[in-house]
């Protein structure tokens, strides 16, 4: 008979060992999404609130452009080192299950404790639409950002790039609430800093996380 794993010394005798959730890969894409973003939205902020004098006004201008690109590009690479995880994360992302639209329903009606006893996959609905959504607005803060630096009198990418940011401070707060608010979801915090956590926590509130994706659509024939 196989002896059960020995727990890690920083827990009690008895206590379940820990379940790997993100890869050290993930946890750093991750960290360095969340400082690209904050840098972007404050700079950019305060470029658009017009506070800083012409001559600083020129520096934040080209420290928001420099950081970034530096940040896309630290994204891109860590993801192609990555992209196994990547693309079970979105292969998770991508996947509608007959309970997604149980879990909507509850959460739209303030009901978020009974979305939470819905047996979700690796991730609940809401974070599906986080993960799909946030690549997104990076890519059209990107294309826009770039084309606004080279032409900054068109003002219709000047209204793309204030949609985007507008779109990814909402994609923050989501994001704030699942991370603080929602009881379900808040230990991924400190999930997220550690990379493993407790497989009670996850029975209970991803309960199909190791499982593959039950999904619903027609084009689930090319999984």
């Amino acid at each position: 008979m196989h002896e059960p794993p020995t727990p890690p010394p920083d827990q009690p005798p008895g206590a379940p060992t820990p379940r790997p959730r993100y890869s050290r890969g993930e946890r750093l894409y991750h960290t360095v999404q969340a400082a690209t973003v904050m840098f972007l939205l404050l700079t950019g902020a305060w470029l658009l609130a017009g506070q800083p004098g012409p001559a600083a006004r020129v520096l934040l201008s080209r420290y928001h452009v420099l950081v970034g690109l530096l940040g896309m590009a630290v994204m891109l690479t860590v993801a192609m080192f990555t992209r196994a995880a990547v693309w079970h994360n979105m292969h998770w992302a991508m996947s509608v299950e007959s309970t997604d639209l149980k879990w909507w329903w509850f959460m739209l009606t303030l009901r978020p404790g009974r979305a939470n006893r819905l047996p979700v996959g690796r991730f609940n609905p809401g974070q599906k639409a986080e993960l799909l959504a946030t690549p997104v607005t990076l890519v059209a803060l990107l294309a826009s950002g770039l084309l606004l630096w080279q032409r900054p009198s068109l003002l219709w990418v000047r209204d793309l790039h204030l949609g985007a940011a507008g779109l990814m401070v909402l994609l923050l707060i989501v994001h704030l609430y699942m991370t603080v608010v929602n009881r379900a979801t808040r230990p991924s915090l400190p999930i997220m800093w550690a990379g493993r956590h407790d497989p009670a926590w996850e029975a209970h509130h991803y309960p199909r996380a190791w499982a593959r994706p039950r999904t619903i659509l027609a084009a689930s024939v090319l999984w």
